[in-house]
C-alpha cells in the first residue's frame, strides 16, 4: 500500500511451460521474476531469471527430478546450478523430502552446497504449508547417471542441522511466526 492506501504491483513472476507432453507434464521451465526497486515505485527490474529442466514425473505430476539453473536476468551472470531429487508427496503436493545439491559453475564441478529438507507430514496444511522442516547440510555429495541420477551422501560428513517451525501463515502462505533453532555437529556428534 502507498500513502493514500492504494494497493501497488511489487513482484511480478512469469512462468513459460516449455515442451509439454501428453499428461500435461512441462519438461522445461523458464521463470523470470522482476520487483519493484523501492515502495511504491512503479519500475520493475528483473532479480531472478531460471531455465529449469523437469526429467521426471509421479503420477500425480510431482517433479522427482530437476535441475535448475539460476541466472541474475535473462542472459545475465550465472548465480547457480541446483540438481533436486523430490520423493513422497503430501496429497496438496508438498514434497515431503528434497535432495539438493547446488553448483557454483555451469559445469557442476564445484559443489557449494549439499542438503537434505525434511517437511514434516503431519504438519503440512491441505494448502501445503509446512509446520516443520528440517534442513540437514552435508560436506559433499555425488550424483550417479552423468549428473542426472541419484544423489549419494552416503561418504559426506553432516555440517550442522536447522529445524524451522512455523506456527501461523498469511492466506498467500507466507511465514508470520517462525522459530528457527540450528545445531552444528562437532566431529559426529550433534
Amino acid at each position: 500500500l502507498d500513502a493514500a492506501n492504494t494497493l501497488k504491483l511489487q513482484k511480478v513472476t512469469t512462468i513459460e511451460n516449455i515442451d509439454i507432453n501428453t499428461h500435461g507434464d512441462a519438461a522445461v521451465q523458464h521463470i523470470t521474476t522482476s520487483e519493484t526497486t523501492s515502495p511504491g515505485a512503479d519500475t520493475l527490474t528483473t532479480v531472478s531469471y531460471q531455465v529449469i529442466t523437469n526429467r521426471r514425473f509421479d503420477p500425480s505430476h510431482n517433479v522427482e527430478n530437476q535441475m535448475v539453473y539460476t541466472y541474475a536476468s535473462e542472459g545475465g551472470v550465472l548465480l547457480d546450478v541446483q540438481e533436486i531429487r523430490s520423493e513422497g508427496f503430501h496429497s496438496s503436493g508438498t514434497s515431503l523430502k528434497q535432495t539438493i545439491v547446488t553448483y557454483a559453475d555451469a559445469e557442476k564441478t564445484r559443489i557449494i552446497d549439499a542438503k537434505v529438507v525434511e517437511n514434516d507430514p503431519g504438519t503440512i496444511s491441505p494448502q501445503g504449508n509446512v509446520g516443520t522442516t528440517t534442513i540437514t547440510r552435508y560436506t559433499s555429495a555425488s550424483i550417479g547417471g552423468n549428473g542426472s541420477g541419484a544423489i549419494d551422501l552416503t561418504a559426506a560428513s553432516p555440517i550442522d542441522v536447522q529445524v524451522i517451525n512455523t506456527s501461523s501463515f498469511d492466506i498467500r502462505g507466507n511465514a508470520l511466526s517462525q522459530e528457527i533453532i540450528k545445531k552444528w555437529y562437532d566431529g559426529e556428534a550433534l
